[in-house]
């Protein structure tokens, strides 16, 4: 099935996001994934001092937390053309998918409240959208 529209020569914006995300994939993901799996406890996991926080420490300094979230509470959406988004997963994904998974899916109850009508939902959205420290899961 072909998809004619699509252009798959990537722009020099698109090259530089792939390549920076690919360098944190590698340089962080990685080793925290292959980290995080040889712990026997899940506990141990979750547990403050875990490298999983530093991961979510650097993944939200580099505001990719933020890519699914719309412009009005802070994220990147409209910015973001759907192969930049594909290539920000694709890169994460095969450094570690179950981490990036981990990274990625908190943001989809922040997502859910950025569309509420609800003031103090919207308000979480943009607070979730600001933390570069991994505060709020």
């Amino acid at each position: 099935m072909a998809c004619p529209e699509l252009d798959l020569n990537l722009s020099a914006e698109q090259k530089t996001l792939r390549d920076m995300v690919r360098r944190f994939a590698v340089e962080v993901v990685r080793p925290i994934g292959i980290e995080l799996d040889k712990m026997a406890d899940p506990a141990d996991v979750i547990a403050d001092g875990s490298p999983l926080w530093d991961a979510q420490r650097q993944f939200r300094e580099l505001g990719l937390h933020t890519r699914a979230l719309p412009k009005a509470v802070g994220g990147m959406l409209e910015d973001m053309d759907t192969v930049s988004g594909i290539l920000v997963g694709e890169e994460m994904s095969y450094a570690d998918a179950g981490l990036t998974t981990c990274l990625g899916g908190g943001a989809a109850t922040f997502r859910i409240a950025s569309m509420s009508p609800d003031s103090e939902l919207q308000g979480w959205a943009r607070d979730f959208c600001k933390d570069t420290t991994g505060k709020i899961v």
